[in-house]
């Protein structure tokens, strides 16, 4: 489950790269919101290394894989999205994180490991916050095109 959360195409290694892109293309478009998602990306390699480490601590191999039917597959830069529209950027870190926190939703119904919940609910706290800062954002650049 947590090596889902860490090298899924949904998980945390695609995030952190998603936001790592975000920033470099909207370096010299919108400089001050590539500020801010450089902030929420330094937010997501922190909890990527949390993750890594749980699964250390769990006796696991923090690989960037993840297993399905008895094999593993590792994390694909395939992953990722790469949109240029600013409009399309926000959107799809919007989605990343709403999918995060309810995937981290249902992983602590699904545990009965205290410190495995203590984590997932750490990270739905940080991605709540991560979606007020980017529907901010997303409301600011709507008013600005209009």
């Amino acid at each position: 489950m947590i090596l889902d959360d860490i090298s899924s195409i949904n998980g945390k290694m695609t995030m952190v790269n998603q936001f790592l892109y975000s920033v470099t293309i909207l370096k010299h478009k919108e400089p001050d919101l590539s500020s801010s998602l450089e902030n929420i990306l330094n937010d997501e390699l922190k909890q990527l290394k949390i993750l890594m480490e749980l699964v250390l601590t769990l006796g696991g191999d923090p690989r960037l894989w993840t297993y399905h039917n008895d094999q593993c597959d590792y994390w694909s830069p395939a992953y990722l999205n790469y949109p240029v529209s600013i409009a399309i950027i926000i959107d799809t870190l919007i989605k990343q994180n709403y999918l995060a926190t309810k995937t981290y939703t249902n992983q602590i119904i699904s545990t009965k490991n205290n410190r495995i919940k203590t984590v997932l609910n750490q990270l739905i706290s940080d991605e709540k916050q991560h979606l007020i800062i980017l529907k901010n954002w997303e409301t600011k650049l709507v008013r600005k095109s209009n």
